[in-house]
């Protein structure tokens, strides 16, 4: 496996906490990367695989519902995982659709790889465990979001689920797509930064955006 892509896995949650010498180890069990061009499904719901994919060099889009319908949920870019939802699972469907939004590598790790690794070092069963429970609270705020009739508010919700350590917002995708995400025009995007700015909910340094309180009041 190229050292780039190694690089994106051991910065991912994943395997958190391993030592180099245990990481090494690993790949071992790790089948080669794949491929996907631009616009291609990766998983519609009824293609899929039991497996987790781990995204390693490019970015996906993910959506749910049909045709002209679609809402787009999330944007998943290097290091981040997904699958979960039918790994351990006896469902024929899937719950999404996933398409490359550019030429995508994805590494696949299979239910049978994913449960042989576990064993072999625990602190992965806890770092996937951990992945699990904040997905439940993601969607959980995700429908919340999708009651509020504020943008401010939903926009102030984004910041606070996607601030680092230091209250730094991580914006992993373009403008554009993230309004999309928040399904509020990307005018309203910019504005309502603007004015979470002047209230003081956001400190605005250089092209960065800092968390300065811990909830927003509206």
């Amino acid at each position: 496996m190229e050292d780039c892509n190694q690089q994106i896995l051991q910065q991912s949650f994943l395997f958190q906490g391993l030592s180099k010498e245990e990481f090494q180890e690993l790949l071992v069990y790790f089948p080669s990367p794949e491929v996907f061009a631009k616009g291609e499904i990766i998983y519609s719901r009824s293609h899929f695989r039991k497996a987790i994919g781990i995204i390693l060099c490019g970015a996906a889009q993910v959506t749910c519902g049909n045709g002209p319908s679609q809402i787009l949920v999330n944007q998943i870019v290097p290091g981040n995982i997904f699958g979960s939802a039918t790994l351990f699972e006896e469902q024929n469907y899937y719950v999404n659709e996933i398409k490359a939004e550019k030429a995508t590598t994805i590494l696949f790790l299979s239910q049978q790889t994913l449960t042989l690794i576990m064993k072999k070092y625990y602190i992965i069963a806890e770092n996937y465990i951990r992945f699990l429970s904040n997905g439940v609270r993601f969607f959980n705020h995700k429908i919340a979001g999708f009651a509020l009739g504020s943008s401010h508010q939903k926009v102030a919700m984004y910041c606070a689920q996607h601030c680092d350590s230091q209250g730094r917002v991580q914006f992993s995708q373009s403008m554009v797509s993230l309004a999309k995400i928040l399904h509020i025009a990307r005018s309203s995007l910019y504005r309502s930064l603007s004015e979470l700015v002047k209230t003081g909910f956001l400190r605005k340094e250089g092209n960065y955006y800092y968390m300065q309180n811990d909830s927003f009041h509206p």
